[in-house]
């Protein structure tokens, strides 16, 4: 990941994602950490669910499935209801 120097004075630098400081990507890639518990590139329901629970979120039948739904942009066709690191950092974007 190389980092972009921005063209205008005073505006932040960009790093491996464009729009996102090295701060910003930092704390993105810490709470994909916590989302991604088995390392597997890509959070499915049951771990959604999970990490949902234990932020006191009171989690109904379907609630992760909708949201991994929204989130899977199924990139050239790929729709693995899962959400993989770039759909998260997308939706974390918003």
């Amino acid at each position: 990941m190389g980092c972009e120097s921005s063209t205008e004075a005073g505006a932040p630098e960009e790093y491996g994602w464009p729009g996102l400081t090295e701060e910003e990507e930092k704390e993105i890639d810490a709470k994909w950490k916590v989302f991604d518990k088995d390392g597997s590139g890509a959070v499915d329901v049951k771990e959604l669910e999970d990490v949902m629970r234990s932020m006191g979120a009171k989690v109904q039948e379907g609630d992760a499935k909708r949201m991994i739904k929204e989130a899977d942009s199924g990139a050239e066709g790929n729709h693995n209801r899962k959400m993989e690191k770039e759909e998260f950092r997308d939706m974390m974007k918003e």
